[in-house]
């Protein structure tokens, strides 16, 4: 599996950046590949956001471990995945973020956060 680099989005779809963090609660987006299979069959005219991957996924982030609530195909982008999961509340402003996926870890990216 592998996270590409730069690659976490806001839901209004703009990169989160220092200068941008994501907020406790948010619902954000990490684009990759590697994350296998996937439940149901690729259909012309099937939103590719209905496929789900069959491994299971999960987020880790720093010393956190958070389940997302999707993780598949990511629309419009041929072999490209996406895991979606909402930033948790107690963490650091600048937190490594890694995917697993059936046992095994992604590469590091940063997530950064913004703490009021």
């Amino acid at each position: 599996a592998a996270v590409f680099a730069d690659a976490v989005f806001h839901e209004s779809a703009l990169q989160v950046t220092q200068d941008l963090p994501a907020r406790p609660g948010d619902l954000v987006s990490v684009y990759m590949t590697g994350l296998g299979a996937v439940r149901g069959d690729v259909t012309p005219g099937v939103a590719a956001e209905q496929l789900r991957a069959t491994a299971a996924v999960s987020v880790a982030l720093s010393e956190s471990i958070v389940l997302p609530e999707f993780a598949g195909t990511a629309a419009g982008l041929a072999g490209v995945n996406v895991v979606k999961f909402r930033v948790p509340f107690a963490l650091g402003p600048t937190v490594p973020l890694s995917i697993w996926a059936g046992g095994v870890q992604s590469n590091t990216v940063t997530l950064h956060i913004l703490h009021s």
